[in-house]
């Protein structure tokens, strides 16, 4: 019964090393072309959100009044 603690504190350290190499690995496949991919569609994201926003506007302001609710709640 000695034995289990032993086996638990070296099987803990084994996690911990492969933890440091799995952390190790995916920060050197991060690349400038990988962050600027993922900034592009941000950006992408963030003006097609605004033009969706101005275009739902324009629209609900060329229905009649008693419509304009529905079209921007839709």
């Amino acid at each position: 019964m000695t034995n289990y603690p032993l086996i638990l504190a070296q099987s803990g350290d084994n996690a911990a090393k492969d933890t440091a190499e799995q952390t190790k690995q995916i920060i050197t496949e991060i690349t400038t072309w990988k962050i600027s991919q993922g900034l592009i569609v941000l950006v992408i994201s963030y003006i097609t959100i605004q033009v969706v926003d101005k275009l739902v506007i324009w629209v609900s302001e060329q229905v009649a009044k008693e419509y304009r609710l529905q079209v921007k709640q839709f």
